[in-house]
């Protein structure tokens, strides 16, 4: 972006238009692309984007969030960051004592 459009974006007089213009296509989005009943997410990999999406959560209707974390949820199950948290420590634990008693043992037979 060039100095000049980014001095644009932050002009008081500017900065409302172009919020306005984002939530109205977002909102225009999320309209065609709700069914009924049904909550809509927007999904981004970017933090500055999820953030930026949050902003417009209570106006528009959709819910953003990480790609990663949906995927997550669909491939892994609803609890799925809950059971990964379960698992790690004991995993990480297991795998580091794992290499460590091979270093010992390496280090017997070598000394």
């Amino acid at each position: 972006m060039s100095s000049r459009r980014a001095r644009a974006v932050t002009r008081p007089d500017v900065s409302p238009q172009l919020r306005f213009l984002k939530e109205e296509a977002l909102r225009n989005g999320v309209a065609s692309a709700r069914r009924e009943g049904e909550n809509v997410k927007v999904l981004t990999s970017c933090p500055s984007c999820l953030q930026g999406l949050a902003r417009f959560a209570d106006d528009t209707g959709a819910q953003p969030d990480y790609i990663v974390v949906e995927m997550a949820r669909h491939l892994l199950g609803e609890h799925w960051l809950e059971a990964f948290v379960s698992k790690a420590p004991a995993e990480v634990v297991d795998k580091e004592r794992d290499k460590v008693q091979a270093a010992r043992e390496q280090a017997a037979t070598l000394g």
